[in-house]
Parts: C-alpha cells; structure tokens; sequence
C-alpha cells in the first residue's frame, strides 16, 4: 500500500477553507440584507419626518388664516348652511401662481400671506393638501359659534400604515391619519389622532373633491371664543353686537371716513364737519363753530336762528331785515306773509306768480305782475322797404311778443294843382292843398312781422325803426 503524505490533512484543511468561505458569505449576506432594510428604513424615516415638517408648517399658517378670517367664514352661506368648505393651501408647482379662494373676500392660504410667496404645496408622497373648515354650533347659551377645520392631504402615493402613525406623531397632538389596513375596531372612515388623542369621521370633513383617504394624513385646526371675544372690532357682522361696538373714543389721526352712507351720533355736542353722501341723524341739538354746507335741501321743523347771514340761492338776513333771492335761481313762493314788504325784485327766467297778503291784519292780495314790468325791451331792428321782416322775440310763459314801429326815413312824390279862376277882370290863381297820407303797419305773420308803408307812393326806399317786446298781462 502506497501513502501520500499529507494528503488527509490537505483534504482536511480544504474542507474547513469550504466552511469559513460559506459562513462568511453567509454572514455578508445577513449584513447586506440588514443594510438594505436599514436603508430602506432610514429613507421612509426621512420621507415620513419631511411630510410630517410640511404638515405642520401647514396646519400653523391655516390657524393663523382662520383666527384671522373667522368673522367672514361665519358668514359664508356654505358654512351657514351647516356645510363644510374648502379653502385652498397654495400653488402645487412652481410655474403656478397662488390659487384663489371661494370668495373675494376669502382667498386661498397662501393667497392671504399665510405661507411665503415661493411656497409649493408638495410632501415626499407626492400630497397636495386642502383645509375644510365648518361650523361648530354653541353648546352653552352664554357660548357663540366657532370655526374649525382640517388639514386633508389627497393625491399622490399611499402612505404605508407601518409609516403613517410615525408622520402623524411627528406632525404634533393634532396630527392623525387613516389607515390602509385598520386595526380592529376602525375603519376607513376613521380618522385617528396621533396616540389615539381624537377621533373624527371622515365623511363629516367630506366636501366636493376634498375627502379625507385611506394612506393619508390630517391635522385639526380651530379657534375658541378668545378669538372671537378680543379686544379687537370686528370688521364685518359676526353675529354678537359687543364685536360690532367701539367702547372708546375713535380718533382718526387725521385719516378720513370714508363710503360711510350714514353717521348717527347721539351726543349733543359735534364740532368739526360731518361728510357723507346719505344720511346724517345727531341728537337733539346740532353745535357748529365753521360751515355748513348741503347740496341738497335742508328742512327744519322748528325755527333756524342763525347770528350771522346764511348764504344760499334764497334766504334772509335778519340783521338787514332782506329777503334775497338768487338772481339766476328758480324761485317758488307759494304763500309770503310778512309786516311789511319792501320788494326790488329783478326776475331772470320763469316765474310762477301767485299771490301776496297784504299786512296790517288785512287779507288783500297783490299780483306779483302787479309788482314787476309788464313790458319787457327785447331787440331794436330797421325795417325798410327791401329787408321788412321783423323777428317776434321768445317770451316767457304767459307773456305776448308785442311791436312798436317810428319812421326813420321817408320820400313820396307828387303833382300839385292849381286853382285857377279866370273872370272879365283876368285870371287869378289861388294855392292849391295837396293831402300826402303815409302809415307803417306790421302784419302778424306768425313767427315774425312784415313791415309796410302805406297811403301816398313813395319816391325812394323807407326806413322804420322797429321796437320789439314782451308784454305781461
């Protein structure tokens, strides 16, 4: 029998090299996995802690939008109506612009100045996020309505339910989410708060588009009746009058009221000017130490006594005892009753006479036509024999356009006879009469005269001189 040294313990050694190589692969594939998991572990971690920043990031900027517009969504008819609404967050990529809000008077999140003008609403899911807000009716009398809301994501992946209790944990006591695959005793109609702290249905924050998923995050957000009960006025109607009453002195600061259509004061004393475009109601008594000027007219019940004069298009001074009325204005006296009336009265325009009482306790009435021209000069024209037309003036109501025509130049011709008596004693002659007979008259042709001369024929052409006017009877 032949021996080959060493072979045995090569053989030996061989196998145990075997061993050590596949417990090393063995271990390096342990290793391997572990990294991979540990990886893939610390990657979900980091994408569940960013959705989690970006939730609470949003849910402090729709808590400030809310303390800040709560007034206006108590008003908004959805919320009145006890129905939920959607208010948006912000642009979703960067080429967008901030969307709008449901009202004019109510923009979006971002649109408010709530988040910073670059602000893109997008977490490591791929989420975009809304906030629904809706009434919560007073359970106490002495307590009023409030607003509260939710922050919903939507869109994007699912959120793994191994990872979604951490995001919400991360986000904060009012972070909570809905589960893929709940638990027992939930559904995926349940929304958890973080650590079991709440619990809301998710068909109560369901309105339009926006509702709350399965794989998906929420927060709340509300406001409590110190909001609502600051020190501050409310700027719009919020349903509880002390909101709506200043307990303090306004001062302006040298700023104006403006678009007010009314300003009622109740104290007695007011200095300084009251402008508006509608109606002003003060107190009793009404104190001005400068001017008071209306555009329209100003109507007292009682007596207006005034230290000085008062100037409008008809008044009267009770110092020079003078009723002045604006030349150019439109005066209407229907009854005028005074001691004694002493009248320069010069009338432009229309006037509506009436009557005037006489006084010393006598009922006698005067014609205001009795104290004012009858014949009013309009125009003077020359009429001749080749331009006759004269034009009647426009007078006033009641009045009748009337003519008066003078000669200006005139020519006739003629041939004078002689008497002539012849006798035994000769012949004699005695002057002769000529009779020339000349009239202007003016005929009545409607809107204007025609001027002619009449009787003897003239030689050459005439002048007259025309004088048109009104005459009031």
């Amino acid at each position: 029998m032949i021996k080959i040294p060493g072979t045995t313990k090569a053989r030996r050694r061989r196998g145990l090299t075997l061993l050590e190589v596949s417990a090393a692969l063995g271990i390096l594939v342990l290793v391997i996995g572990g990294l991979a998991q540990l990886v893939a572990q610390t990657g979900e971690s980091v994408r569940a802690r960013g959705a989690a920043e970006r939730l609470r990031e949003i849910t402090k900027a729709s808590q400030q939008y809310i303390d800040a517009y709560a007034p206006q969504l108590l008003q908004h008819p959805t919320i009145m109506a006890d129905q939920p609404l959607v208010i948006p967050i912000g642009r979703t990529n960067g080429a967008s612009l901030p969307p709008n809000g449901p009202t004019a008077t109510l923009p979006s999140v971002q649109g408010a100045g709530m988040l910073y003008r670059d602000f893109i609403d997008n977490n490591p899911y791929g989420h975009s996020h809304a906030l629904v807000v809706r009434k919560i009716d007073p359970v106490l009398p002495n307590q009023k309505a409030r607003i509260e809301g939710m922050i919903v994501s939507q869109g994007g992946a699912a959120i793994p339910d191994r990872s979604i209790g951490t995001v919400a944990t991360l986000a904060g006591a009012q972070g909570g989410f809905i589960m893929q695959v709940p638990v027992a005793g939930f559904t995926t109609n349940d929304i958890v708060g973080t650590r079991g702290g709440w619990r809301a249905q998710a068909s109560n924050w369901t309105a339009g588009s926006v509702s709350p998923q399965p794989g998906h995050v929420m927060s709340v957000v509300g406001v409590n009746d110190s909001t609502l009960n600051s020190p501050y006025l409310a700027r719009i109607d919020v349903g509880d009058p002390e909101q709506n009453t200043m307990r303090v002195a306004l001062a302006m600061g040298g700023n104006a009221i403006t678009n007010a259509p009314a300003l009622c004061a109740g104290g007695a004393t007011a200095a300084g000017c009251v402008g508006t475009t509608g109606t002003v109601e003060l107190g009793p008594n009404i104190h001005v130490n400068g001017e008071v000027a209306a555009g329209g007219n100003i109507t007292a019940v009682g007596t207006g006594n005034f230290g000085n004069g008062v100037y409008a298009p008809i008044y009267y001074d009770r110092t020079n005892n003078t009723y002045y009325m604006q030349p150019a204005g439109l005066t209407n006296l229907n009854t005028l009753r005074t001691q004694s009336f002493s009248l320069d009265t010069r009338v432009s325009g229309t006037y509506n006479k009436s009557a005037v009482f006489g006084g010393n306790g006598t009922n006698n009435q005067y014609r205001l036509g009795d104290l004012l021209p009858r014949y009013v000069l309009q125009e003077g024209y020359a009429a001749s024999s080749g331009a006759p037309n004269v034009y009647k003036p426009l007078c006033g109501a009641g009045g009748e356009a009337k003519i008066i025509l003078h000669p200006r130049a005139d020519s006739w011709a003629f041939q004078a006879n002689l008497n002539i008596t012849v006798t035994d004693d000769g012949v004699s002659t005695s002057p002769a009469t000529t009779i020339v007979r000349r009239q202007y008259m003016a005929s009545d042709l409607g809107t204007y005269w025609r001027v002619n001369l009449t009787g003897t024929d003239h030689a050459e052409a005439w002048e007259a001189m025309a004088m048109t006017y009104c005459y009031y009877p």
